[in-house]
């Protein structure tokens, strides 16, 4: 079993794909940590959401900005920018479900075993990981 840490898919999935592939990840053993913005600016924010959404199990994500833009478009039914091309997510049958995970998801893990914090955003140097989680 390997853990691993990827942060701002930006929407890359064929890039994201590569690398799971060279590192030889096995959702069925391995668990991966994404440090936010899975969406947004690359050519395939569904697929990257998609598979993440599909491999739950076996990955933890932390909300970055372009994640936490999206939920608000959605709820407050603002268009998207189209430089974020998240058409395609918002086209999709599954947006809602997609939606419903993300608000899930926190802003920032602790991994003990690891002695590690992980957020997308820098922490503020007065606060402890306890205040930040």
């Amino acid at each position: 079993m390997a853990d691993y840490a990827i942060g701002d898919l930006q929407g890359c999935f064929k890039e994201f794909s590569r690398l799971l592939k060279r590192v030889d990840f096995n959702p069925s053993k391995d668990h991966l940590y994404l440090v936010g913005d899975i969406v947004a600016r690359g050519p395939d924010s569904l697929a990257c959401l998609d598979y993440i959404y599909r491999h739950q199990d076996s990955m933890s994500v932390t909300l970055g900005n372009h994640d936490l833009h999206m939920v608000a478009c959605h709820y407050l039914n603002k268009p998207i920018n189209p430089k974020d091309k998240l058409g395609a997510i918002f086209d999709s049958k599954k947006l809602p479900h997609y939606i419903a995970y993300l608000q899930t998801q926190p802003l920032a893990i602790y991994l003990a075993q690891h002695r590690s914090f992980i957020s997308h955003a820098g922490l503020n140097p007065n606060w402890s990981i306890e205040s930040a989680l």
